[in-house]
């Protein structure tokens, strides 16, 4: 039988999770040079993962480049839930500049980059694992 309460619940939690996800958005957004900020969309999405040698949640940020000038993107992920996310959690994994640059301008595509986060908890994608993650931007 249908539970009002329940359906309330779920719904607060989803309204909850779209908050968060946003502000990690807000706070990626702004990491990121202002010089290649122009055209940029970040999606950060929660990934399940189901192998029990990862985290049970991560958090993966995609960041793609829209404009003519920069059309590059580039993804990275922590091994963290999104509710765990601090803003300096985010700052600290953050890619580095120079590798932001790589990727806004659609360098270092289709290899592992030499790219450097602020902490080694985070996860680098090559550019050809984008397909997917990108189909719901």
């Amino acid at each position: 039988m249908f539970d009002p309460s329940k359906a309330k619940a779920a719904k607060d939690e989803k309204a909850k999770k779209k908050k968060i996800l946003g502000e990690l958005t807000n706070w990626a957004c702004s990491i990121v040079p202002v010089e290649i900020r122009e055209g940029l969309l970040v999606d950060v999405k929660e990934v399940i993962c189901g192998d029990p040698e990862c985290a049970p949640i991560d958090t993966m940020f995609t960041l793609v480049w829209t404009n003519p000038d920069c059309n590059g993107r580039g993804m990275f992920a922590m091994p963290m839930a999104p509710e765990e996310i601090e803003q300096d959690d985010l700052i600290d994994n953050f890619p580095d500049d120079d590798t932001l640059i790589k990727w806004s301008k659609g360098e270092a595509r289709n290899k592992m980059y030499g790219q450097t986060s602020r902490s080694s908890l985070t996860y680098f994608f090559p550019h050809d694992k984008l397909c997917n993650p990108l189909m719901s931007l």
